[in-house]
Parts: C-alpha cells; structure tokens; sequence
C-alpha cells in the first residue's frame, strides 16, 4: 500500500502547534488518523529535533487504558527544559480519559494531540471538563484529490469514476479486489461500529444499527424523521415502529458512520424543521452493507459533493422541499454556497431544470452547479458551472 501524507492536515497541525488548546482529531474508525498521527511525530521531530516526543496508541496499549495510568504515563516521561509533546492515538478508548487530559493540560507542560473515532466529548457527561479547552481538526477519507494521488492514474475524469465506488477510506487501499475492499469495509469499519452501538445498553435490539445504515444509504438525501425512520423499518417487517431507532441513530452519527445535515430555509433563518437527511461518512458503504440496492448516480455526487463542503470547513444543510429546493447549502464566516448537483448535463434543459432553484436566491449567496460536465468552468445567468471532479482538485481541497 502506498503512503500518502495527508499534507492538507500536517499543515493545519503545523499552524496550531504550540497553541495551548488540546487538539483534537475526530474521525470515522479507518479513515487514516494513526498515519497521520505517526506522520505528524515524525513532523514535529524534524522541525524540533530536540523535542521529546510522547506517542501511545491505546488499541497497543491496553494497559493504559485507565485515565491513572495514562497520566502516570505522561508524567514520567516528561522532561524538564524540552518541548514535550504528547500524541494519544484512539484516546476515546480510555474510559473518563478527560480526567487525565483535564489533568495533564491543567499542568501547561504538554503540547497535546489526540485522535477518536467516537464524539466522547459531547456523549460523555464528562465532555464538559473539556469545554473551552479543545480545538477540533476532523479528519475524514481521502479527498479525491488524496485518491487520486494513491491511485496514480493520469485520467482524473477516469479516476473519478473509480472514487464513486471505491470511496476513500485508506484501508481500503491496499485490497486489489472489490470484494477484498468490500469485506474490510463491512467487517473491519462498520462491523466494528456496529458492535460498539450494540454494546450500548440504549440499544437491545442488536441487528438495529446494521438494519439501520442500510436504511439511511437507501434514503441518502431524503428529508425524514426519527419517528418517521423507525415507523419504515417496523413497516418493513409488518411490525410496529423499532424501539430504541433514536438512540442507535444517535450513535451512528456520533461515530462519524454518517453526517447530519439539518434542512434550512434561506427565505427565513428562524424557521425549524424536524427532518434532516443523512449522508454516509464515505462512498464505499453504499457497496458494503448486503442489501442495500445500487444507489443512483446523483446520491453519490450528492454526497462526495456534502462531505467535500465538510473538509472545507463548511456548516452543510439542505434546502427545503417546496421552498428553495436547493441540495445543498455551505455556511462559512457568515457567507452562503448554494450548491445543486447533478450527473451528467445533456442539454440545455437540464441546466435550465437545475439552475431554477438558484436563480430565485437574490441574496447575494455565491450560487454553484456542480455535474459531470467533462469541460472547463462556465457561467449559466450568472450561476458558476463546474466538474465536479475539477471542484474537488480545486487548491481549498488539494492535498
């Protein structure tokens, strides 16, 4: 398999180096924050020769898997006039890990680095010794930009269509064949997410969370409620709404397995609405979960394009059906994308279906087509026309 440094993120680490807050790395299980946190000790030791550099993996380390003695860990391995750092990889599995951080950051001797692959710090009723304390740098799968670059093909068009099956997880990368990477992505990602939510006493029913994900991938996009998600899975089987559907849901979203996108209504920002539609964390998992039909071709671009907007740092929502029906809506420092994504334009008309909604927003938002145009950047009434392959290899994602 080969390495890929994930340059985008070491620069981000790099700019917040020194900076008092404990830094934190969130991600989906899989998605390559033990390379990165490997790659970024490497980093710190080059730029810093001198330093000493503390590296514990929990899932190594089973024995420090208790809040004492990691923090006995630390402090024994401090040394006085050094720039000492300490990197925690899979820290969430350290049950009430915050007492040690809390702690440890208390003492202002540690510049500190830790990935989960869980949200401990809004789950855990002690997330909140950490409140005011943390500065979060999510790490997601590879942009197309980081997969193209894996696979070496010198087609991105090409490569793109590769990128809508195979996705980005990086431990996929090293399986040749599509039923080798569909196993590691059943078995070894979400096999392992399923088995942590059904541990969890909110949950009896322990096929729900599996259950669960193949409903969400069949409905990617779709504005739906939680009651309204447990009634379709009881129907299913000719039974009542599934017990305990909140809960289960809660903790595929709080494991990074899928993004949560509430619905906005650009006419009035005040306006609340129960649905919300659910993306999955990577593309891949819409081929990995037995039973889930062949998604259609706008579901995935729709989510390349929502987890894209993501890594760019973007608040992501959607539109509301019968109002500005927009697929996507970015929000950075106050500043609006309004984003519509569609396969291939074939005609006139089709721009015309698309770029609709758009041409009703007179708010001065910054309006995008993305499609699978396969030429270079144009302007439909004043609305930027782009490949979504070139939006994805543009500089504010390239690696």
């Amino acid at each position: 398999m080969r390495h890929i440094e994930r340059r985008s993120y070491l620069k981000r680490l790099e700019n917040v180096r020194g900076v008092p807050d404990i830094k934190v790395l969130p991600g989906i299980r899989g998605s390559g924050k033990t390379w990165l946190i490997r790659d970024l000790a490497r980093q710190l030791s080059v730029s810093d020769p001198d330093a000493n550099i503390i590296r514990v993996s929990l899932r190594d380390s089973p024995e420090l898997r208790d809040y004492g003695a990691l923090h006995s860990f630390a402090e024994e391995r401090f040394l006085k006039g050094r720039n000492n750092c300490l990197l925690i990889d899979d820290a969430d599995l350290c049950p009430s890990v915050e007492y040690a951080l809390v702690s440890i950051h208390a003492q202002e001797k540690f510049d500190i680095y830790i990935t989960c692959s869980g949200d401990f710090l809004t789950v855990s009723g002690l997330g909140t010794l950490l409140t005011g304390r943390t500065f979060e740098i999510p790490v997601f799968p590879f942009s197309f930009a980081e997969f193209l670059e894996c696979s070496g093909s010198p087609d991105r068009y090409k490569a793109f269509r590769e990128y809508m099956v195979r996705g980005g997880m990086p431990g996929s990368c090293r399986y040749g064949s599509s039923e080798e990477r569909q196993s590691y992505i059943r078995d070894e990602v979400l096999g392992s997410i399923f088995r942590i939510i059904s541990a969890e006493s909110r949950v009896r029913n322990r096929s729900l969370p599996e259950r669960l994900a193949r409903h969400l991938l069949l409905n990617a996009g779709r504005a739906m409620t939680v009651k309204g998600i447990a009634a379709e899975l009881g129907a299913a089987r000719g039974m009542k709404p599934v017990r305990g559907t909140g809960p289960a849901l809660k903790l595929l979203c709080n494991a990074y397995a899928f993004h949560r996108l509430r619905p906005l209504d650009i006419r009035s920002v005040y306006r609340l609405f129960p649905e919300s539609s659910y993306y999955p964390a990577d593309l891949s998992f819409f081929h990995a979960i037995p039973g889930a039909t062949e998604p259609d071709p706008r579901q995935i671009l729709k989510t390349i394009a929502a987890i894209d907007l993501r890594r760019r740092g973007y608040e992501v929502c959607t539109g509301v059906p019968g109002g500005n029906d927009i697929d996507l809506i970015g929000i950075k420092h106050g500043e609006r994308l309004c984003v519509q994504v569609s396969g291939i334009i074939a005609d006139g008309a089709a721009l015309k279906r698309e770029a609709a909604p758009l041409l009703e927003i007179s708010d001065g938002s910054e309006r995008l087509i993305l499609a699978e145009t396969g030429k270079m950047e144009y302007q439909h009434e004043g609305i930027m026309v782009l490949d979504i392959a070139d939006w994805l290899l543009s500089p504010e994602t390239a690696s």
